[in-house]
């Protein structure tokens, strides 16, 4: 009698250790299933930034060094138009850099869903006020040209004035204003 007790004791600790091992495996299950989430997660944002690295490349090669300079900020990219430049208090964009302009969509359309930012700048020469302004034109020049001339969906498009703020030569040589006033373009690209 002692001994069926005993082992009923027994059937009874074992039934306990099994329900806690069962709890313990589906405890690990669903560790390792979210583990395995975030491998799948991390390998997706590893691919996409190789794609992306890939892809500047692919970017900084359409150009020459006397028409962009192409940087990577994060996954954007930006496009420095070295070859565009702007008359002192001018806006309209010269027929004569078409060429360029085209790299340009080329450059973007590797990113096919991107968004497109076109950064005006300008030298410190004018009054504040004055120089946002005619950056914000300068760029909306640049935009609405990539958009009417070279078919770039418009609504890609936005376009932004730094004026002055931004220098990236001394502003007091005429170099250095000329290089000041100038375009960034920015690549965001959209990867899925």
């Amino acid at each position: 009698r002692q001994q069926g007790r005993q082992q009923g004791l027994d059937l009874e600790e074992n039934r306990l250790r099994i329900v806690g091992l069962e709890e313990e495996i589906r405890d690990l299950d669903e560790r390792l299933g979210g583990v395995s989430q975030e491998r799948v997660a991390l390998v997706q944002r590893l691919e996409a930034e190789a794609l992306i690295r890939e892809k500047f490349t692919q970017i900084e090669t359409v150009f020459t060094r006397d028409e962009a300079l192409v940087y990577r900020e994060g996954n954007n990219i930006i496009m420095r138009l070295v070859g565009l430049t702007f008359e002192s208090g001018q806006a309209n964009v010269d027929p004569l850099y078409q060429p360029l302009l085209t790299k340009v969509r080329d450059a973007v359309e590797v990113f096919p869903r991107s968004q497109v930012i076109v950064e005006g700048h300008t030298d410190s020469y004018g009054s504040d006020g004055a120089n946002m302004a005619l950056s914000r034109t300068r760029a909306e020049s640049v935009g609405e040209y990539l958009s009417t001339e070279l078919n770039i969906a418009s609504f890609r498009i936005s376009a932004v004035g730094y004026g002055e703020t931004r220098p990236i030569a001394n502003n007091e040589t005429p170099q250095g204003r000329t290089r000041n006033r100038r375009i960034d373009i920015l690549i965001e690209p959209q990867i899925e």
